[in-house]
């Protein structure tokens, strides 16, 4: 008897003919850019077809800046598309951290697909505009007035707010 290495299961349903894992998936984000205080996009993924078995796309997140739970929240590990529909869905959400680090990046892969495939390469790249503005520098002196010949005064240097970006030199 010879072994089966490939099993196709094909279903018969009101003359409609399914095949298992044979539905492709693609990604698409809601919005691209977000705002950090609360703005939201919606991750998408789509069937080519509906599926007589529930379909669960493996979601991979990686960013040059963002980090998961201190800049986005949201972001679950796999997308469950019910039996009979098209699309699961999550979403991301910007958490505004109160420094300025500029705009941020997090890109979302499809690592892998249960009872489908990926159609192509997926990806989805959402950027999270800062709320906060680039800081500014107050200086402070100490003492308004000084002797010439040797009085000195403190001056203090003092940023808006917290910055990540670089450090701050004032000149």
């Amino acid at each position: 008897m010879k072994r089966l290495t490939f099993i196709l299961i094909v279903l018969t349903f009101m003359g409609l003919v399914w095949e298992v894992g044979a539905q492709t998936v693609t990604l698409s984000a809601g919005d691209a850019t977000i705002a950090e205080d609360g703005g939201t996009s919606l991750l998408t993924a789509t069937l080519s077809e509906t599926s007589v078995s529930i379909v669960t796309v493996n979601l991979d997140y990686t960013s040059s800046t963002a980090t998961a739970v201190t800049d986005y929240t949201g972001g679950v590990a796999s997308i469950d598309i019910a039996i009979g529909e098209l699309t699961g869905t999550t979403t991301i959400t910007g958490v505004d951290d109160a420094l300025y680090e500029g705009d941020e990046t997090v890109i979302i892969d499809i690592s892998s697909v249960d009872n489908g495939s990926e159609d192509g390469v997926q990806q989805q790249t959402v950027t999270i505009t800062d709320a906060e503005v680039e800081p500014t520098v107050t200086i402070l002196a100490g003492t308004a007035t000084i002797a010439e010949d040797g009085g000195t005064s403190l001056l203090t240097a003092t940023l808006s707010h917290a910055n990540t970006l670089a450090s701050v030199t004032v000149d």
